[in-house]
């Protein structure tokens, strides 16, 4: 990909390349067992602040001695040299100063300008903007980690108004960003307290004064609950029938409506597999601590693997809805209920036909299910909203660089 240096700059601005106007040089390099005392390093971990201004409060030490030359200045700038990710390479920072001397790593390069007519601030916008970010990782080299030189670098030609041009440019930038990023944040800190909601409408209705006045029957008195198992997959036809499967993974905590994996009839026989109906609620015993009470309520006829009890109908007592939502509620107390370790917990079936559930009467339950599912759907517009705005936001840094650098701010 090659810049657009033909396109017509606005009056009184000029191309210039890199090579011509700083001095670029690459970091220190030492080994781990340096690490820990001496001179403040800044690491490649350091080049990815939310601003321009290189994150200096959490660099480390390395006991090295090191000459001015690989001192750093105020305004100084630092490209990602050597990069585990491709989009990470030539990543660009300025280095507003430190109160210690502060050298960099050999993952790094310097540049630092020789001509005092280029503002640091404007430059390292340009290089964040989304033309010169394609530029830059197209001119590195890609292997286990993708890299670029200096040289590549020094081929980077800069659209360059008068210095009060620069200036003016940067400081709009500069407030543009920060409301960006307020904005951001406020939208981000919504779609958290979206999340939330879920969980806040159930305890209003499970750890209510009126819940405390339902019926508390035991879950195996009131309903059939049982597991499944899982074929041999040294037979590859097991896997190639028309009988959902439900594993754990398939546990959305709503309707399951299609299944990753179906079984044939042979796998069926095989697991002695019962068929379930439609409306069972299914809990996962096992899977880890991030997956122990996982749960979701059967939208097909189906069958299940051995780490999901499954809760059958009884619609003279509960309808699943209810008990769902039930279920998503005491999620967070099924690690109490656990055997194993805290990192490969699990629950059995007759622990979970032991637990008592609050049982109002099947009306009152309809109406409560009702009432959850608008909610439910409430804020799943909520979200969508506000993912949908988050993406515009995120989207906006691109734009407000593109405009100023072509002189349209």
């Amino acid at each position: 990909m090659s810049q657009e240096n033909d396109r017509q700059l606005p009056d009184g601005w000029q191309w210039v390349k890199l090579g011509d106007v700083a001095d670029l040089k690459n970091g220190i390099n030492f080994t781990s067992n340096q690490k820990g005392s001496g001179i403040l390093t800044v690491d490649v971990l350091n080049m990815y602040p939310n601003g321009i201004y290189l994150e200096v409060n959490d660099l480390y030490r390395v006991d090295i001695k090191s000459n001015n030359e690989y001192m750093l200045q105020t305004n100084d700038i630092l490209f990602v040299r050597s990069s585990v990710k491709e989009e990470g390479v030539a990543w660009t920072t300025l280095f507003s100063g430190h109160t210690e001397p502060v050298t960099f790593c050999g993952f790094i390069i310097r540049a630092r300008f020789l001509n005092p007519e280029i503002s640091p601030e404007y430059f390292v916008y340009y290089c964040r903007s989304e033309a010169i970010r394609n530029f830059l990782v197209n001119k590195s080299t890609r292997g286990t980690i993708t890299n670029i030189n200096q040289e590549s670098l020094k081929t980077l030609k800069i659209p360059l108004p008068p210095l009060s041009e620069q200036k003016r440019i940067a400081a709009i930038l500069n407030e543009q960003m920060e409301a960006v990023e307020k904005a951001r944040k406020a939208t981000e800190a919504q779609l958290e307290a979206a999340k939330a909601l879920p969980a806040a409408y159930l305890r209003a209705v499970f750890e209510s004064e009126e819940a405390n006045s339902w019926e508390r029957r035991k879950l195996g008195d009131i309903a059939r609950l049982i597991s499944g198992g899982t074929p041999s997959r040294n037979n590859s036809s097991s896997f190639k029938g028309t009988i959902a499967w439900v594993k754990t993974l398939d546990l959305n905590c709503e309707v399951v409506k299609e299944t990753e994996e179906y079984i044939s009839e042979t796998a069926f026989d095989e697991i002695r597999g019962e068929m379930l109906p439609v409306g069972s609620v299914m809990i996962a015993m096992y899977g880890g601590g991030g997956t122990i009470g996982k749960s979701g309520i059967l939208g097909l006829p189906a069958v299940t693997n051995q780490a999901i009890c499954s809760i059958l109908p009884n619609y003279n007592v509960f309808i699943p809805e209810f008990l769902h939502a039930w279920v998503l509620n005491f999620r967070p107390k099924w690690m109490d209920y656990s055997s194993g370790n805290r990192r490969d917990p699990n629950i059995k079936k007759g622990v979970i036909s032991n637990i008592e559930c609050p049982f109002p009467t099947v009306e009152k339950q309809k109406q409560i299910a009702s009432t959850l599912t608008e909610q439910m759907q409430e804020v799943e517009r909520l979200k969508q909203n506000l993912k949908e705005q988050l993406d515009t936001i995120n989207k906006l840094p691109a734009v407000l660089l593109r405009r100023a650098f072509k002189g349209e701010l």
